[in-house]
């Protein structure tokens, strides 16, 4: 009952318009993530570079990105 004409259909706005048609915000990123997608874009590196086969790379990856969450 404050608010003013104008906030008020800001609010319906929002309420009947923008509500309706969002979805959720993606949950916060678990601590570690961004260590885990610089683990990843190195893994591919060696990869492309021949370092690694694909299989290895995977395997790798997985071990190290295993470490990396359980010390979070």
């Amino acid at each position: 009952p404050q608010l003013s004409e104008i906030d008020h259909k800001v609010t319906a706005f929002i309420n009947d318009v923008v509500t309706p048609n969002s979805s959720p915000i993606n949950p916060p990123q678990p601590d570690g993530a961004s260590e885990v997608y610089d683990l990843m874009n190195r893994t591919i590196e060696k990869v492309c570079y021949g370092q690694l086969d694909a299989a290895a790379a995977a395997a790798e990856f997985l071990a190290e990105a295993n470490k990396i969450m359980a010390a979070k």
